[in-house]
């Protein structure tokens, strides 16, 4: 496999993994549904209750191999994102498809297996198949320190490791008549942002005839994120180079006592950046001992012989 170089890496076309979690009815299907040219996974017999102008092409699942089998399909292959609803219950089938093929009756064998297989199928649609993977699931209330906290509805243990493998998840909800879904941990509710997908975000509310886009703008905000922080690295590392360039330029007068203190004098007035300070002191430092200079601490200089100390 070839090597990326940093300045090579792009996030044009990077695709998501994501989580959207929160109470029945609430509208987690049509918010997901606003994602770029989803096809729609319905492991629950659900898409009914979607406004019919939201609704988009759906493959109705029985099964976690059919499922498997669809995602060879046209439909899969000419979208953009895959919607899986409820992944709830496709780790019931995927408890059912493993709890047999292993036979065991250790449970935590069989979430081992859903384990890895969540993580191998997010990369396999998310990576291999080029999708973003919106995964919709409904939440519960558990009680936990005295307190009542919002989990994912799933299959004991699943439900938390099915976080490992997904780039961000939010919680949604309602407050004060309007809804909003939270990328960042609470006291009450568990969730995962990054690439400046962080916070709290209002969910517009959605009048016959209009556009239902948020999950696309989202993506494009995270792709804008993700492309920024390139552009500030980028520069801050043509800065580092032009600095180091000049440094080695400057290490390479070096031929006695005088020229070596010369070019420490010349090279601590350097703008640098990163690394670029201690990177040149320490090939100054070499510099200076092929010409049996040391440096002497108390002096701040270099000197000639081996009486200095570094």
């Amino acid at each position: 496999m070839p090597i990326i170089q940093p300045q090579d890496i792009t996030a044009t076309g990077k695709k998501f993994s994501t989580i959207i979690y929160g109470e029945p009815g609430i509208g987690k299907s049509t918010l997901a549904l606003s994602a770029p040219n989803p096809v729609f996974c319905d492991f629950d017999r659900g898409v009914l209750r979607v406004r019919a102008e939201h609704r988009k092409p759906t493959l109705e699942m029985s099964s976690y191999d059919e499922f498997l089998e669809d995602l060879d399909t046209s439909e899969i292959k000419q979208c953009e994102t895959v919607i899986i609803d409820t992944a709830g219950s496709m780790v019931s089938m995927m408890y059912a498809k493993y709890d047999k093929q292993l036979n065991t009756k250790d449970p935590r064998k069989v979430y081992g297996a859903i384990k890895t297989e969540f993580s191998r199928l997010t990369g396999q649609i998310r990576d291999a198949l080029n999708k973003n993977v919106i995964y919709i699931f409904h939440s519960v209330e558990e009680e936990k320190n005295d307190k009542a906290v919002v989990r994912l509805l799933c299959e004991g243990s699943a439900k938390n490791l099915v976080w490992a493998p997904c780039d961000f998840g939010g919680y949604l909800y309602k407050r004060d008549s309007k809804r909003y879904i939270n990328f960042t941990s609470s006291a009450v509710a568990f969730a995962k942002g990054c690439h400046g997908i962080h916070d709290e975000w209002e969910i517009p509310s959605l009048e016959p005839g209009d556009k239902n886009d948020f999950v696309t703008r989202l993506f494009e905000q995270a792709r804008k994120n993700i492309a920024d922080d390139d552009g500030a690295s980028n520069a801050i590392k043509a800065q580092y180079e032009i600095v180091m360039e000049r440094g080695m330029k400057i290490i390479a007068t070096i031929t006695d006592e005088a020229t070596a203190n010369a070019a420490k004098a010349e090279i601590s007035e350097l703008n640098h950046f990163s690394t670029s300070k201690k990177e040149l002191s320490t090939l100054l430092t070499k510099k200076a001992k092929t010409f049996g200079l040391t440096f002497d601490k108390k002096l701040d200089a270099f000197v000639a012989g081996g009486g200095g100390s570094q």
